[in-house]
């Protein structure tokens, strides 16, 4: 398990995946279930958590303990869940800008050609809607064969075996 800490909140990453699953889940056995904790594991976190004051231990009947967030606990998962937000928001900001750049920087004012797929082509795609170019979007190399050269863009790690010559071939990275 991760033991890295949340400077912030002070939370361990494992407390806090405890916190994320605690609305839906209410007793141990389903806490250690969601998180993929041994139950000792999970009721060491509890007692952590509700030290904190972040859970606290709810009695339902003589033998049945269930566990809800405090308001102070619901701030901290509401404020994890901001800040991952934030930090996609940021992140797909740097890739577009990262794009506009490859554009930019290949002068290449003939046919955009997209080669990929899933999430990165998507945003590669709304970046050059954005800066009104067209593009082709094609799912092999063997589709650029008796195409006009121009401005290949690979959405993922991978360069493709060989592309036709004249064309000018750019990566784009996560």
């Amino acid at each position: 398990m991760a033991k890295t800490l949340d400077i912030e909140s002070g939370l361990s990453d494992s407390e806090a995946r405890l916190i994320e699953v605690l609305g839906d889940q209410t007793t141990q056995r389903t806490l250690a279930r969601a998180t993929g904790f041994s139950l000792g594991m999970t009721n060491l976190l509890i007692k952590r958590l509700v030290k904190k004051g972040l859970i606290k231990v709810v009695t339902m009947n003589g033998r049945t303990l269930s566990y809800i967030l405090t308001p102070q606990g619901f701030a901290e998962k509401l404020k994890r869940s901001y800040d991952y937000v934030a930090s996609s928001i940021r992140h797909i900001a740097q890739l577009k800008s990262s794009i506009r750049q490859i554009l930019g920087e290949s002068g290449e004012q003939g046919p955009v050609y997209l080669l990929g797929g899933g999430e990165l082509a998507q945003l590669t795609e709304e970046t050059l809607r954005d800066l009104g170019r067209a593009w082709v979007t094609v799912t092999t190399v063997e589709e650029l064969q008796n195409s006009p050269a121009g401005l290949c863009l690979i959405c993922g790690p991978e360069l493709p075996a060989a592309v036709p010559p004249g064309f000018v071939v750019r990566t784009v990275v996560q």
